[in-house]
């Protein structure tokens, strides 16, 4: 009989804890879920599309960084023409490229969330918008490609903001 007690104690124990545990990141920041990419090898050569490079920079911005659910939208991107990664200065080569790797300028434009878990759901973001944004892709010594911008804004944006819908 005193198995059973503490076997049904157990349970009840784990029903009451894993649930509050269990809750995804967009549960807990009361939002959606941040991107993910499955894969971001493509193109095998060649500068990616305006769409990749996106989702590629979504996809590195997006997550939990100091308490904060950081997500982003509305991301818009130009390609530029690209320079070999040996013919740039040592101090312009991004870390992590490939040696023979060709690095492509990129600007646009996105918005940044920084979304709080404390606060109310549907006011629990800061959003700032990014309209002069640069960067640059490139494809890393692991053949995935790395793309990312920003545009120097330290502008803290507008407080008590809804997530992004998508």
């Amino acid at each position: 009989m005193r198995k059973i007690i503490i076997t049904l104690s157990l349970l009840l124990f784990a029903t009451t804890v894993i649930p509050a545990s269990a809750q995804t990141l967009g549960q807990r920041y009361h939002s959606r879920e941040p991107h993910t990419c499955a894969s971001m090898k493509a193109p095998t050569s060649g500068a990616p599309s305006p769409a990749q490079a996106a989702q590629y920079i979504t996809c590195l911005m997006e997550g939990e960084r100091s308490h904060q659910l950081v997500l982003v939208s509305d991301v818009r991107v130009e390609i530029g023409s690209g320079t070999r990664y040996n013919d740039l200065a040592s101090i312009h080569r991004p870390g992590g490229a490939a040696p023979n790797a060709m690095i492509y300028d990129i600007r646009g434009s996105y918005k940044r969330y920084a979304c709080e878990a404390s606060s109310p759901a549907g006011q629990n973001c800061r959003v700032v918008d990014n309209p002069h944004a640069q960067g640059r892709c490139y494809i890393t010594s692991f053949g995935d490609w790395t793309c990312a911008m920003s545009d120097g804004n330290t502008d803290y944006g507008t407080a008590n903001q809804p997530p992004p819908a998508n």
